[in-house]
């Protein structure tokens, strides 16, 4: 068992600021707004979670319907990262979808994880928005 002193247990940073996130992600942070908005938009009782990945993956943020996640956003330099785990029948509506190729093709080629099909790409314009909440609506369908 590994004990930690109170140093190393508050070692961990804090989540991003409003101001802070509004910072980092520049241009990109109404793309953030846009995709919560609208994921909140079809799907009530949507709530956000901070979730921190360790020094290496920093903070990300989780929507979650009750326990259930929907997707992580990942704030980065300028833009932000989604990251959706897939069930089977998902998965197989996503590939025979008109989603593009992008999102297809490394959806096809995936390996299962234990939360279910890994889809990840980065948001950095409208479409990717459109996108990304195609791929909410699949996954809670």
């Amino acid at each position: 068992m590994v004990v930690k002193t109170n140093s190393e247990a508050n070692s961990r940073p804090a989540p991003p600021t409003p101001r802070e996130l509004t910072q980092l992600l520049g241009p990109a942070s109404d793309l953030w707004t846009q995709l919560q908005d609208g994921v909140r938009t079809g799907h009530t009782g949507v709530s956000e979670r901070w979730v921190y990945g360790g020094r290496k993956y920093g903070w990300s943020c989780r929507l979650e319907h009750g326990k259930k996640g929907i997707l992580y956003l990942i704030p980065d330099d300028g833009h932000f990262r989604v990251g959706i785990a897939l069930p089977d029948a998902a998965r197989d509506a996503a590939l025979a979808s008109d989603l593009p190729a992008a999102v297809r093709e490394p959806l096809a080629s995936a390996t299962k994880a234990m939360e279910g099909w890994p889809v990840r790409m980065a948001v950095r314009t409208a479409a990717d928005v459109a996108i990304a909440l195609r791929l909410v609506e699949i996954k809670l369908r």
